[in-house]
């Protein structure tokens, strides 16, 4: 009998041949003796965990969330999995959460060098990164920041196909001449930044279509449509999955509660413009990303990324990863949620005690962005009471979901949704919202009333297959939309 865990909110030690400990960022450490990744089925739909195998006396604290199901540890829930030689089963329970597997598997793989040398103690107190950075001065800062990050490198992103054949080349289509003009203009834009190169046509490069949609600011937004280069990508390897927050929740569960002498907490915002393009590509992974547009002639062109494309469904992931890296190497600290650090997306936040304290933890984030070459100019929101972040409003020591959010929710729940694209989309923005929904625990939480209507979205189902409402689901419906 082994122990198979997957704990959210924890650091991997990896040694020059394998991982071998799990560590928390409090400091205690259990020892690893393998993975796997298991098929589970949930309701109708199946998917992949990467879980660390661990001895079976095993002890950790209840706040660890296994298998990142926090919601479902709490309903007793059974979770079947497919047939398999070794036929393992997964037993969620309310308090002491435990999750056990007998399963065949195999030695972890050795883990590649990382593409960065430590260049500071990650072991450094909080109190001794505030107690510096409260009398440090801008010099101060930029030095510091350059001592740490002088031998800093991105970790570049590498990507693998579960199956290469057969090559991924979509059926080229035009664009209406005004479109091909901003087409052309943003793919310009992204040559002269390096992000994209012009390369000729080859039979071994995997082709994806591109194409620009209006925002409503009348500008344009590339787009790449890469749902079949999604589709075959393989799991990331160890450490990624480790520093992905995989919600807006699980990124505010990190930040502490703070007291202030004065009553009030400050808050500041900064925005990593084009985030993902700061993440290079290994170059065997880039013929997964070339992409091809007509121009006016009706010639076809074709241009390969060389970082990381929007789009890409694991390029969070890489890009979260990366900016943890960066945040852990400039402040010296094993997790810098500690001092009101914390981050989601392409947006950084900043939470102090006092305006002075923020307005220099803003500071020392900002040139460290910038000295990686990441422009945080654009939006920035100086030190204040209150702000929006994360489509939430904080404010003192709490915040709710904002304004524009809940004007989302009531128009998702206004009508039930006419097919499964249009129930995705409101399943998300009630996931998003759930702070608002008056349980989180047992049959009243929102995974447990949704669960009926996330069984209708199949592998099978396309975003216009049509739902079939029935009496019953109709009501399930009505009860999900009410206990918000």
């Amino acid at each position: 009998m082994t122990t198979l865990l997957r704990c959210g909110g924890t650091l991997v030690s990896c040694s020059a041949q394998a991982c071998t400990e799990i560590t928390a960022f409090g400091g205690s450490s259990v020892k690893v003796l393998g993975s796997a990744v298991l098929t589970v089925c949930l309701m109708s739909r199946r998917v992949r965990w990467k879980l660390f195998v661990v001895p079976d006396v095993t002890q950790l604290p209840v706040d660890y969330i296994l298998l990142g199901l926090n919601t479902m540890s709490g309903m007793d829930t059974v979770v079947n999995i497919p047939p398999h030689p070794q036929r393992p089963s997964l037993l969620f329970r309310a308090i002491n959460v435990q999750v056990t597997a007998v399963y065949d598997v195999a030695n972890l793989k050795a883990s590649r060098e990382p593409n960065v040398s430590p260049t500071v103690d990650l072991s450094q107190s909080t109190a001794t990164f505030l107690s510096w950075i409260e009398s440090a001065s801008v010099e101060d800062i930029g030095n510091k920041v350059k001592a740490n990050l002088r031998r800093f490198k991105w970790r570049p992103a590498e990507v693998n196909f579960l199956r290469e054949d057969p090559i991924i080349h979509q059926k080229p289509f035009r664009l209406r001449d005004d479109k091909i003009d901003a087409l052309e203009e943003k793919l310009s834009a992204m040559v002269a930044a390096g992000v994209l190169h012009e390369v000729p046509y080859s039979p071994t490069d995997h082709i994806s279509n591109c194409f620009v949609i209006k925002k409503t600011s009348g500008k344009f937004r590339l787009v790449t449509d890469l749902q079949r280069v999604n589709s075959r990508v393989q799991e990331l390897d160890l450490g990624y999955n480790n520093d992905y927050v995989e919600d807006v929740h699980g990124c505010l569960q990190r930040l502490k509660s703070r007291d202030s002498k004065t009553g009030e907490i400050f808050y500041a915002l900064l925005d990593a413009k084009d985030a993902f393009h700061n993440i290079p590509l290994v170059a065997p992974s880039r013929r997964y990303f070339t992409i091809q547009f007509i121009d006016h002639n009706g010639d076809i062109h074709y241009y390969q990324y060389h970082y990381l494309p929007q789009g890409f469904c694991h390029s969070s992931q890489h890009w979260l990863y990366n900016v943890a890296l960066l945040l852990r190497t400039v402040t010296g600290l094993q997790d810098p949620a500690c001092v009101g650090i914390v981050w989601y997306m392409d947006d950084i936040l900043i939470q102090a005690t006092s305006h002075i304290m923020c307005t220099k933890i803003m500071k020392f984030v900002q040139v460290a962005l910038q000295t990686v070459g990441i422009d945080t100019n654009d939006k920035l929101t100086q030190p204040s009471l209150s702000l929006e972040a994360f489509g939430l409003y904080f404010s003192g020591s709490r915040w709710r979901v904002n304004d524009a959010s809940l004007e989302k929710l009531a128009e998702a729940t206004a009508s039930p949704p006419t097919n499964v694209a249009d129930l995705r989309s409101k399943l998300g923005v009630m996931n998003y919202c759930r702070n608002g929904y008056r349980s989180s625990t047992a049959s009243g939480s929102l995974s447990s009333l949704a669960a009926p209507f996330h069984g209708l979205i199949t592998p099978e189902a396309t975003k216009k297959t049509r739902i079939r409402w029935t009496d019953e689901l109709l009501k399930q419906w009505n009860v999900l939309t009410k206990a918000h």
